[in-house]
Formats: C-alpha cells, structure tokens, sequence
C-alpha cells in the first residue's frame, strides 16, 4: 500500500544506495505533488478548452489564408519590434506590451531567416486545445523565444532546448476584444473613464485575457543526430516535433490537473513517455535514455539533459541514485507500456498517463512497480467518471 509514502519513498532510495546524508534532498526530490487530493472538485478528459483557446482557433484560421506574421504581428505586440540589446527598455516598446499601443509602424519586426516556413496551429490534446508557433528554422525558433519569452533581448537559448511552453502571456488584442464587446453592451456609452474602471475590473480575471501557447522547433529532439536512432533526417525531423509537441502538453496537463509543472526528472519521464509513444506508436526506454545522456549507463554522457532536471546541490552519490533510479524506472515503463497499451490497444493513453502521474518515481522504479501501477489504474476510472 502507499499510505505512509516518506517511509516508502525511504525505502527505495535506500535500496538504490542512498546515503542518510541525501536523505532528505532525495526524498523531498522525489515526492509526487500530482496526487488526487490537488486535483479540480470535478474533472472530465479530455479537459474543456481554457478561454484562450478559442481566440487561438480564430488566429489560425486566419493563418491558413495569411502569412504567419501577417496574421501575429496584429495581436502579438512583440512581433512589432526587433531582437537586440536593450529592446525591452525602449519606451515604445514598453509603451506596447505594458499598455497596449501599437507601434505606428508594423515591419519593424524581429529578423527571420525563413519566414515562410513559420506555421501557427492549434493541437488538441488531453489538457484542451492550445496554439502552436512552429519555426522550419532553428533561429527562427530562437528568435521567437527572444521576443515572446525574453522581452525582445537576445538572450541565449541552449541548443539542447526545442520547445517552450508561454504561460501569463497578456494578449492586448483579447483584451482590446474584450473592451469592444463591453462598449457594445454599454451601447457605445463607456467614456475612457469608465473603461479604466472595467479595466481594473478586468485585470482580476487573468483568463480572460492571459494565453498560454507552445513555441516549437523543427531540429532534432534534444539534439540527438537521426543516425543515432537509425532513422532517415527527414523522418526524425517529423517525429521531433510530434514530440516536443506532445511532450509539452504533458506538462500543460499536469499543470491543469495536478496544478503542477516543475523542473524535476519524474515531469520529464512522464512527458516523454507521451511524445515517445505518439511520435513511434509505443515507448522506447532506449529512446529515452539517450535522450538524457543514460544511454550509457552508468556512464552519464556530458550535454545530455539528465543534469538539467537535478538539485544544484546534489552530491555525487545522490546523482548516482537519482541515475539509477531513472534508468531502472525507463525500463519498468517499457515494460508497462507494452503490456497495459501496446498488447491490448486499451486504455486510453490519456487513462494511462493519468495513473502514472499519481503512480509517482520510487513506485515505478521499485520491484513491485506493475503491482503499484495495477492499483492506481483501478483508482483513476472511478475519478474520471464521477
């Protein structure tokens, strides 16, 4: 049973070689926050569309008969302004993006290197519908984080990185929607004045007018050559974006359902357990591995993205755990995945993800992990139902 998980949670990590001295790095490490208990009062999957989503529809609708940046440089403020040094404390930049203004002119835009292989979607996953910047390029991509994620400065983005999740985006064109709708109920009678007092009204309904979208590259997911998966290019260059896609909307779910996205190995081991089996049809722990710098276990590969999941602090020996750990829990979900999905075709991957997220690390890494998991497969129907 998990009643008692710090005592569980002990027990493995001891059985992994943990040190008392990393005990309470490793155990607050790995602790599961995605637990039913911090779920919504109701739920139903695949969850209904936040409100942004349907503004995000309109846009890519629009996509489909306008250029890219046509159609987002009306409503993304940041598209207005180049990438360089000291953009973010412009005065008509900050004029813009804290107060709404459109700059007089709308081609003073960051540089792209291939614009017309920009694409704006929305992908509708197990968390709802969400939109979606792809960049056929890989500064093309860069240059969209520094304007939509770093304010316009360039800033460095890690060559390892190929997606990123905007969340608290505040969309002006939602908000200017927004104001257009009131003055029409108003029948045209809201002065400047009345509007800033709806304004301040406004500003406490965050989903009315902040968006979350996913920013997506087309290279190589986590830089890994297609050679080294035995793939052609082309093929690997397709099945990336289906996983950074998919992998993304993993966190989005967890943070929809569990109010929950952190920068942990556990979050990264569900996340891409869902691209990995949307982008080749079932799990790879191999893949997976690699993808870390494991591959070699229990050699670590430098520049894999293992490290960028753990504590700063953390000892060597506590690597070595969390290492191991990791490598025992990849193949475990092989396992899992082969028989509770890819043998029978049943349940829902949605279903399946579900129950790992409240299956937690040390239960999927220990050698009752199938027993373990049974039991949470039979917890999560009931939920989903009622």
């Amino acid at each position: 049973m998990k009643e008692n998980k710090g005592v569980f949670g002990r027990e493995v990590l001891e059985t992994f070689g943990a040190r008392e001295q990393d005990m309470g790095l490793l155990l607050e490490y790995v602790a599961n926050p995605m637990q039913p208990s911090s779920m919504p009062a109701s739920l139903t999957l695949p969850l209904v569309d936040e409100p942004f989503a349907a503004t995000w529809k309109e846009y890519a609708q629009e996509a489909k008969q306008s250029a890219f940046l046509q159609v987002l440089q009306k409503r993304l403020m940041q598209l207005n302004f180049p990438v360089r040094e000291g953009m973010s404390q412009d005065p008509e930049y900050q004029a813009a993006v804290k107060k709404g203004r459109f700059p007089e002119q709308l081609d003073t835009g960051p540089s792209f290197v291939s614009p017309e292989s920009l694409k704006l979607f929305v992908h509708k996953s197990p968390a709802g519908s969400i939109g979606v910047l792809l960049a056929g390029e890989r500064q093309d991509f860069v240059t969209l984080v520094q304007a939509l994620l770093h304010k316009n400065e360039p800033a460095p983005v890690p060559d390892s990185l190929g997606a990123f999740m905007v969340s608290g985006y505040n969309n002006w064109n939602r908000i200017k929607s927004y104001r257009k709708q009131w003055m029409k109920e108003q029948n045209n009678a809201g002065d400047d004045f009345s509007w800033m007092l709806e304004f301040e009204q406004l500003k406490k309904k965050k989903e009315l007018y902040q968006d979350r979208f996913i920013i997506l590259s087309s290279g190589p997911y986590s830089d890994i050559p297609a050679a080294d998966l035995g793939l052609e290019p082309e093929v690997w260059r397709e099945k990336s974006v289906t996983l950074r896609l998919e992998h993304e909307c993993t966190h989005y779910f967890s943070r929809r359902v569990f109010s929950s996205m952190r920068k942990n190995i556990w979050d990264e081991i569900l996340a891409d357990y869902m691209g990995i089996r949307a982008a080749r049809g079932s799990y790879s722990a191999e893949w997976f591995l690699k993808f870390l710098g494991l591959e070699g276990y229990p050699d670590y590969r430098p520049g894999g993205r293992f490290v960028k999941y753990l504590p700063g602090d953390i000892s060597p020996e506590a690597f070595k755990v969390l290492q191991k750990m990791t490598w025992k829990a990849a193949w475990n979900l092989e396992a899992l995945d082969h028989e509770f999905v890819v043998n029978t075709g049943k349940p829902d991957p949605t279903v399946i993800l579900f129950a790992f997220c409240i299956l937690g690390f040390p239960h999927l890494a220990c050698p009752k992990y199938r027993e373990y998991f049974q039991q949470e497969i039979k917890k999560v129907q009931p939920l989903l139902d009622s």
